[in-house]
Parts: structure tokens; C-alpha cells; sequence
């Protein structure tokens, strides 16, 4: 009897196990992967127990997989197929048992790899006792700084730490304010505090935990002083230095702005696009153009092997011992490789490079292979490198793009019949786009972003413009400028013609509002479109693609759960070192609050707040409520203003640098909305600080009560406790993030809340909360919660008590600390 490995059911096997390492909250101990690690190798070996047992391999045949004749070919051919008459061979007879027992052994192993990289992860977290704390490193500077305004970002790889060289602590991302001139490589010695690189956890949030896990930033911090000790470490970072000398050379013969442009194609540096280009890039669709991934490699390994295979027609190369194939595929290989060194050998890059060189591994080594494997190998090459790679959005838009061109452009029949009729072949080259667009738009909107309907047709022009055209040519620039400098800054001087009309056209297309609004879709619809998008995309003579409309139809019919007439759906969000509280009742909207205003391209609003109010499907603020003007507390309002016009603003005090209308937070303001109540206990008053102006609002829903605080101090809180009665709540926001100036025992004593909640930044320089709050809270026998450890914080109101959920717990990821 017969019996087949086949490999693509193989690779499944082997990325369902990596993949299901990702849902694990926390992992095993080191003793238990290596269990897991030894039991999948006894499998995989069970599923060879005939052939070692003495069974006959009678053949291993490669018409499907691949078709080739040498024994390395077979090797990695999908079938391997074993006859035998010994008694091992009943081993098989009974339902595939070896090859299900292989299969199995394949998923632990990915299993294996996941945890095993997880093992490592954990052991690379920087120890406690060196968060928060000055600590003196030197090392060398690895990357081309990002420049923000007065602000320096760059990644410092870590040689010795208080003098003592580390074997642990080696790659670390910092922050330096009005730094001076830095280059990479140079070596210097820095004075710096660091923490673990914690993000804010909540729902839609970017993680930031991931990203440096993919990027093995170990720490993040801030330079207080430093002292540069040399000017290069060798040829140890001679690409770091090189992709420096090019952005400087690029600016110094480009506009700004294409400049900007130019780095982030040539040498992957994208700190130079302005936020203006980057909105413009978004609502045309055209941002995956200035990342550089599978698109931009792929283009240049096309670039290569077209030129050799020009070269092969001329006669200008030799083909007695090697074809022209091999030779063009080597060079396609040589260009890729040039250009991921250009880019720094970045993760996505990385990503690239392997999908690229598996494409390229058919003619190189003269497997034909189906698209199918190779496909799939990749998969389980950069998830074997990196299984954190899924977590990362460019992950899935690069696979899936890949995936829906195999699957809908390669090997069907009528791509080539259609070229035979008028227009035939307009729509071969409109096709791709298309599928590529349904494919990545219902991922686009899960990802907090708008999809441009333009998006197929600006595509189908910026990407051999910008593949064929500007990458290319901005190369050539490159190698003139050391022999013809003239020649080659004539080529920049073009190039920036060229991008100048660029951003004249993307300014008018996204001046048009043609594009999907950012709206709220859960996993379960984004993997609903998916399916509608794989039915559109099957040959028309199977008459399948009207049932694409069935999984679209619960688009049509979103399930939004509100809160009940008289109940109020709390959450304070995980902003930081700040304050966002949303209030929703059933027919309403309240944001308590802003959070802090932007660091770099990050802000609280656009990076926490309306991607949570997206999940809940809200698209409506009506009340914004600032305690006062403190840059923690208002410091998104602007953004707020532009997002939510409609929406009304009251505040304690004054905000700085907001121009629109502003109502005073008075005490005694009441209202109602759907049944819950709400009454400010205190807010404006004159002759005391911004502190104690902060507006103190009071929410009741049913029996229960919520009290939040802002940032007063000792003062409004004895003002509070003898002017008002019944100031019990069930849940307290606490006063000041915890500081130990609020929160007195009086107050406390008064308030006298079951669920205390705090909303801090983690391993904050201000020391919040404080160890002298805390000691009152756990006086009152009160149970607390803190945004720094547990994330966002949210509960129901007006349904009986209910405890605090917090995302920490509820989402447990692995690589969260």
C-alpha cells in the first residue's frame, strides 16, 4: 500500500503549531519545551517507522511538487511515497496512522519553535533593578538617528553597563532632547535611565511590546548627558555609516520633501516623511509604497534579472556550462540583496528577502516548483525566524497580497482567453490590482484605517512608476556619484521634479473624498470578507461568486451592544502618564478627559482613544469634559475637536492653545441621559490653582456611583468633604494619578469606595501612585486598580456590582511583562 508526505499539508502542520504559541497567555518552563521539543522528534520519527523498520523505498516521485531529477531535488519534492512487504508495513494500513502520527510531530515541533523563542524573549527582558534608575552605558550607536523637532530617537547596541561589560543588555532604543550631532557608529558614553519597553494596553492600541520584541529592543529610555568617546568601531557598522553619508547626501540635493521620500525608498528611513505626505499617502492607498517590503525587493531581484536576460540575447554572456536562467535568477538575487543592505536588513525587509529568494530558488537551482510550496515555505522561514512576525500588520497585508495573486491570477485559464478578446488584455493588468485592493481592504479597516476606492487605478500607475522608474534610477544616482558627481545630481535634480508632481497629484486625489471612512469591524467579519473576497475571486464558469453577497450580509446587520436604559458602560483607558475616562450610556457619549498631547507621531487620541471608541462602534462624541488644562489631561483636545466637531467641551480652566469654544465646568451643572445621572461637585472657581479647578464629576446609574477626580489636591478635597453630604461612591478615580499630596484619609474615609482606580504611566518619574496613598488605600480595605499594570479598565454600572476587567488579564499575551 502507498501512502504519501505531502508537503504543503507538511508546512500547515508546522505553522498551525507556531501559530497557536502566539494565543498562549503565558508560556511553560525551559524543562517542559524541551519535553515538547523531544516527544515532536519521536513523532516525526514514528511517521518514518516503516522505512527504518526495514520497509522498501521503493520510490519518491516529484510530479506534483516539483519536477527534477537530482536526489537534492527529490529531497525537497512534496511526495515521498513508500511501498513495503516487511511487517513494519502494516503500521500503515490501518488509516494513514504514521503519517497522521508525522503531521502531528510536525505541529509540535512548531510548537517547539514558538516556545523556545518565547524562552528566549523572556530571558532577554531587562532586569527590575535597572529600570528607572540612572544608569551609565557605552556602546555604539547602531542606526541612523530619527530626528522629531528638538527630539533624537536613535538604537544603541550596549557594550558595558556601570563599566561592567553586560552579556545580557544589548540593544536599546532611547530619546535624546536637543542632542548634538550623532552619526551612526560612533562610539559613545551615556548617562540615561531606561524601563522595559511597556506600551498601553487597550483594546486597538498599537503594541508596542511586540515591536520591540520583532525588533529586539530590549529597553527604552531617555539620554540625560553623553560624551562621544570615538568616531567609528571599525567595519563593524559600515552600513549603518554608508546609509547615513546617502541621507545626508540627499538632502543635500533634494527639496525636503523629496528627500523625505527618497530616504525612506532608498535606505528604508521614513522619520522624513511629513505628516502632511503621510495623510496623503493614506487616503490614496499608496503608503505600502514608501515602506519598503516584498513589492520594492521583488521589483529590483525583476530589475536584475531582466538586465541579465538582456544580456543573455546579446550574446554578452557565457551559457555553455550555465543558463541563461541560473544566471539571471543570481543576479535578481544580487539586486534583492543590494537593496535589503541598503534598507538595513529591517524585519519586513528580512520578510522580503526570504519570499523573494524562495521565489528565485526555481531557476537558480532548477526546481519547478508550484507556487503553492513556495508560498508556504516562506511562511514557515520567517515564522521559524520570528514568530512574533504575526502580530505585525505589514506581516499580513505582505502574505495576503501575495496569497490572493496565487491564488487568482496563476495557472487559470481564462487569463489567457481573455487576452484574445478586446480589452483582454486591460483587464489582466487591472485584475491584480483588484484583488489585491479586495483583499487588504477589510484588513485596512480592522486596522483603524481608511480605504481609498481610487486606490486600484493610482496603484496601477504609482507602483511601476515608483518600481520601474524612481527606485531604479535613484540607484543610478547612486553609483554616478562617485565618478560622474555632476551626472548624478542632475538624476537627483530630476527625481525631485518627479515627486514634486507626486505630491501635486496625491494632494488633488485625496482632496477628493472618495475613499471608506474608518468604521468598526470585528475578526469575525474582517474573516467573512476574506471568504467573500476568495468566492469573487474563482473562475465565473463555477457560478460561485454570487455567494460572496451571504458573507456580506452580516456587514449589512452590525450587532453594537449598547448599554441598557439606565446602565452606564465605564473605561479608563490606558493612556500613559495621563487621564481618558469614557462614560456611554444608551444613547450617549461623554469623554472625561484627553490624555497626553503628541510625542512624535504618536497621540493619545489617534493611538488609544478612537480606535477604542471604533471597537465599540461609537462614531459620536456629545460631551468632552477637561478637568483642567494640564497638558496630561487636555492634551489631545485638538485632535478630539477635529475628530468629533459636534461634540460639546467644558473644562475647569483655560487650555493652551485651543482656539475653539470652551463652556466653564461649574458646580451644580446636572443632567440626565438615558436614565443615568450626572452632577459636577466642583470645578472653575477663582483664586486657586489649575489643580484644584479640575471638574469633579459624579455618575450614578441604579444603586451605583463612580467619582472622578481629576487632579485635586488637599484642598478641594477638604472643601468637598465639609460642603458636601453623601459623597460615597462605589468606584473612585483617585485623585492627582495617586500622588501623595490628594487623597487624604479624610477624603478617602468619606468617599469611602470599594474599587479604587488609578490611571499612571509605567515606572512614572513622578513616583505615582504614591507609597503613602497606597498604605491609605489598603487602610480602607478598598481593592485597587492601576492602568500602568492591568491596562484598560472597564466595568458596567447600574446592573448590580461587578468587578473591574482588565485587559492585561483578559488579553494576555506572552510577550507582555
Amino acid at each position: 500500500m502507498k501512502h504519501t508526505i505531502h508537503l504543503p499539508t507538511a508546512y500547515c502542520s508546522y505553522l498551525s503549531g507556531i501559530v497557536l504559541t502566539i494565543l498562549f497567555p503565558v508560556i511553560p518552563d525551559e524543562m517542559s519545551i524541551r519535553v515538547i521539543g523531544v516527544f515532536s522528534a519521536l513523532l516525526i520519527m514514528a511517521g518514518f517507522l516503516p522505512a527504518i523498520a526495514g520497509v522498501k523505498v521503493s520510490r519518491i516521485t516529484v510530479p506534483a511538487a516539483l519536477n527534477g531529477g537530482s536526489g537534492f531535488r527529490r529531497f525537497l519534492s512534496g511526495y515521498a511515497r513508500f511501498k513495503g512487504s516487511a511487517p513494519g508495513a502494516s503500521y500503515f494500513s490501518n488509516g494513514f496512522s504514521a503519517l497522521i502520527l508525522f503531521y502531528l510531530g510536525l505541529g509540535l515541533m512548531g510548537i517547539f519553535t514558538g516556545f523556545l523563542h518565547a524562552d528566549g524573549l523572556r530571558k532577554s527582558w531587562i532586569n527590575a533593578e535597572h529600570e528607572s534608575r540612572a544608569v551609565t552605558v557605552t556602546g555604539v550607536i547602531s542606526d541612523i538617528p530619527a530626528y522629531h523637532s528638538h527630539l533624537t530617537r536613535f538604537d544603541f547596541n550596549v557594550k558595558t553597563l556601570e563599566e561592567e561589560a553586560t552579556g545580557h543588555l544589548k540593544k536599546i532604543r532611547l530619546s535624546w532632547y536637543q542632542a548634538p550631532e550623532i552619526q551612526a557608529g560612533e562610539v559613545w558614553r551615556l548617562h540615561i535611565r531606561i524601563k522595559h519597553p511597556q506600551g498601553n494596553r487597550s483594546p486597538g492600541a498599537f503594541d508596542r511590546e511586540a515591536w520591540a520584541a520583532r525588533e529586539n529592543i530590549q529597553a527604552t529610555g531617555y539620554v540625560k548627558s553623553g560624551e562621544k568617546m570615538a568616531t567609528s568601531d571599525g567595519m563593524a557598522f559600515f552600513r549603518s555609516r554608508f546609509r547615513s553619508a546617502v541621507r545626508q547626501w540627499l538632502y543635500e540635493h533634494c527639496s525636503e520633501n523629496s528627500a523625505g521620500l527618497l530616504s525612506a525608498l532608498l535606505i528604508g528611513d521614513k522619520s522624513g516623511i511629513s505628516q502632511q505626505q503621510w495623510q496623503w499617502l493614506n487616503q490614496t492607498g499608496t503608503t505600502h509604497l514608501m515602506v519598503i517590503s516584498g513589492l520594492h525587493i521583488g521589483l529590483m531581484a525583476a530589475v536584475g534579472f531582466w538586465l541579465i536576460m538582456m544580456l543573455a540575447r546579446t550574446g554578452a554572456v557565457p551559457l555553455r556550462k550555465i543558463t541563461w536562467p541560473r544566471y539571471a535568477a543570481g543576479a535578481g538575487l544580487l539586486f534583492a540583496l543590494a537593496y535589503a543592505f541598503m534598507a538595513g536588513f529591517s524585519v519586513p525587509v528580512q520578510r522580503a528577502l526570504v519570499m523573494t529568494g524562495l521565489a528565485l530558488s526555481g531557476p537558480l537551482l532548477g526546481i519547478k516548483a508550484r507556487p503553492l510550496t513556495l508560498f508556504l515555505l516562506a511562511l514557515c522561514v520567517v515564522l521559524s525566524v520570528e514568530p512574533l512576525a504575526i502580530t505585525s500588520a505589514g506581516f499580513w497585508y505582505s502574505f495576503s497580497a501575495v496569497g490572493i495573486l496565487l491564488y487568482g491570477c496563476c495557472g487559470r485559464v481564462f487569463m489567457a482567453a481573455d487576452e484574445a478578446r478586446m480589452g483582454g488584455k486591460s483587464r489582466a493588468w487591472l485584475r491584480p490590482q483588484w484583488l489585491v485592493f479586495l483583499m487588504l481592504a477589510p484588513m485596512l479597516l480592522f486596522n483603524q484605517q481608511s480605504v481609498s476606492l481610487f486606490s486600484p487605478l493610482i496603484n496601477l500607475v504609482a507602483i511601476p512608476v515608483m518600481g520601474l522608474l524612481v527606485v531604479p534610477v535613484a540607484f543610478l544616482a547612486l553609483v554616478l556619484q562617485p565618478i560622474f558627481t555632476s551626472a548624478s545630481i542632475g538624476v537627483l535634480h530630476f527625481l525631485d521634479e518627479v515627486f514634486r508632481f507626486w505630491d501635486v497629484g496625491l494632494a488633488t486625489v485625496s482632496s477628493v473624498p472618495v475613499f471608506v471612512p474608518v468604521v468598526s469591524i470585528g475578526l469575525v467579519q474582517v474573516v467573512l470578507m476574506v471568504c467573500a473576497v476568495l468566492i469573487l475571486a474563482t473562475p465565473m464558469g463555477l457560478g460561485l461568486r454570487a455567494l460572496s453577497l451571504f458573507f456580506l450580509l452580516p456587514l449589512l446587520f452590525p450587532i453594537k451592544d449598547y448599554p441598557e436604559t439606565g446602565a452606564a458602560k465605564v473605561a479608563v483607558l490606558d493612556v500613559g502618564q495621563g487621564i481618558a475616562v469614557l462614560l456611554q450610556t444608551r444613547q450617549h457619549t461623554l469623554l472625561y478627559d484627553t490624555g497626553v498631547a503628541s510625542r512624535g507621531r504618536f497621540n493619545s487620541v489617534d493611538g488609544i482613544i478612537v480606535p477604542y471608541l471604533n471597537r465599540l462602534g461609537v462614531d459620536r462624541v456629545d460631551r468632552v469634559m477637561i478637568s483642567h488644562g494640564d497638558n496630561d489631561h487636555s492634551g489631545g483636545l485638538e485632535r478630539i475637536h477635529q475628530r468629533y466637531p459636534e461634540a460639546e467641551i467644558i473644562s475647569g480652566s483655560a487650555v493652551t492653545g485651543f482656539e475653539g469654544a470652551i463652556s466653564p465646568c461649574l458646580p451644580g451643572m446636572k443632567w440626565q441621559w438615558d436614565g443615568v445621572a450626572f452632577e459636577v461637585l466642583s470645578g472653575s472657581r477663582l483664586s486657586v490653582p489649575d489643580n484644584e479647578r479640575s471638574c469633579v464629576l459624579r455618575v450614578t446609574a441604579g444603586r451605583e456611583t463612580l467619582l472622578l477626580t481629576g487632579d485635586i489636591g488637599k484642598k478641594t478635597e477638604s472643601y468637598l468633604v465639609s460642603q458636601l453630604e453623601g459623597l460615597e461612591a462605589d468606584y473612585l478615580l483617585l485623585p492627582h494619578h495617586g500622588s501623595r499630596f490628594s487623597g487624604s484619609q479624610a477624603f478617602l474615609f468619606q468617599v469611602n469606595p470599594s474599587q479604587v482606580l488609578v490611571s499612571s504611566g509605567y515606572r512614572n518619574r513622578f513616583g505615582h501612585p504614591a507609597g503613602e496613598t497606597l498604605d491609605r488605600i489598603e487602610q480602607l480595605g478598598a481593592t485597587l486598580y492601576n492602568t500602568a499594570t492591568s491596562g484598560t479598565l472597564s466595568f458596567v454600572m447600574g446592573k448590580g456590582p461587578e468587578r473591574v476587567k482588565q485587559y492585561k488579564h483578559q488579553s494576555a499575551r506572552y510577550w507582555w511583562r
